[in-house]
């Protein structure tokens, strides 16, 4: 099991640290919108460590500075969570210089998604519980501000220490386009659409296991093939993964490659279920409907396995709103009734 974090409380303060993309500098109004949400919202204190308002050009060629940043908020006593500004796509050129001893006897709640995959992952490694939920920039700072949905999950999930219970979908309309990050109008609304409902494409029984997964773009090709990805096959008993694109590689060929990936690892015969997040709003409907035939072909026709419960559409990573997911709580996917509820506490 996985130590769980301290929880938040009104009035923590909590680090702001980009260990990918530094686009905190570059959108100081989205920013600064996001510190403001995390205010009002939670009466949580955001706080740049000493590199994270320095320029993407600065970070990209200082991955240095970022490590230096993600010790800083987990060293400093006066700081009791980290959050993840942004995502992007280099976060494992942090890999090489984690040490686990600096961060191994001192949990502290560590929310973010997409890129932040990698630093889940190596929290997972180090035996300590994270929290795969809003970005500053993405998820925090929504326009319009911050979705009542995406607010109740992250304060039951990262600042009650109760248990969770029932995941429901989210039912209303949800982000569908872009909206300007330069010189924004943070006060309207961007393109919505009405939300889809979660589908359950298989799985009648009740089963439960502890949440793993992350962004499948970070997972493959990046992160799988690295220290921090599991490699003890019965690692994956207790499982239920869920897992989410972006957009980038979101098609249905990648999926029925990456699946078949996990399938020969022997991942979808250990875990107990599989979550799969709704998909961007760049991801066309029909590619998202081939995404999941992809899916289905692997685990039911290919492996063998149509018990395996798969829960898709939902409302976790790249959209907005979101959930916050717990890593390694504990979690029941009753497909019965066709409901998903965490059984604990995210925090202690």
């Amino acid at each position: 099991m996985l130590t769980k974090p301290k929880r938040l409380q009104p009035g923590s303060k909590v680090a702001a640290v980009c260990l990918s993309n530094g686009l905190a500098s570059e959108y100081p109004e989205l920013f600064a919108w996001g510190k403001k949400q995390l205010e009002e919202k939670f009466q949580l204190e955001l706080i740049p460590m000493s590199h994270t308002l320095k320029t993407p050009v600065e970070l990209y060629k200082n991955p240095s500075y970022r490590l230096e940043d993600f010790y800083e908020a987990w060293e400093r006593p006066d700081i009791d969570g980290v959050i993840s500004v942004i995502g992007g796509d280099d976060s494992v050129r942090l890999l090489k210089g984690l040490d686990r001893s600096r961060v191994i006897h001192n949990a502290k709640p560590f929310i973010g998604c997409s890129d932040t995959t990698v630093s889940h992952l190596f929290l997972n490694s180090c035996g300590i519980s994270s929290f795969y939920g809003p970005a500053v920039l993405y998820g925090i700072a929504d326009f319009a501000g911050m979705n009542l949905y995406s607010v109740e999950s992250f304060r039951k999930t990262v600042m009650s220490g109760e248990v969770i219970g029932e995941l429901r979908p989210y039912e209303g309309d949800s982000v569908a386009g872009f909206s300007s990050w330069k010189n924004p109008n943070l006060m309207a609304l961007p393109p919505m659409r009405t939300n889809p409902p979660w589908r359950w494409l298989q799985g009648s029984q009740v089963k439960q296991g502890r949440l793993f997964g992350g962004c499948i773009e970070v997972i493959c090709p990046i992160a799988s093939a690295t220290a921090i990805w599991p490699r003890t096959p019965d690692f994956w008993d207790d499982k239920i993964l869920f897992l989410e694109y972006s957009h980038e590689l979101a098609n249905s060929e990648y999926t029925l490659w990456f699946f078949r990936s996990l399938a020969a690892q022997g991942i979808f015969e250990r875990i107990q279920g599989l979550l799969l997040g709704r998909q961007h709003h760049l991801v066309q409907e029909e590619e998202s409907e081939k995404i999941l035939s992809s899916v289905v072909r692997v685990v039911r026709d290919e492996e063998g396995i149509p018990h395996l419960p798969i829960v898709a559409d939902m409302d976790f990573g790249h959209v907005q709103p979101m959930l916050t997911l717990p890593y390694g709580a504990l979690t029941e996917i009753d497909g019965k009734n066709q409901r998903i509820s965490i059984l604990e506490s995210g925090t202690s």
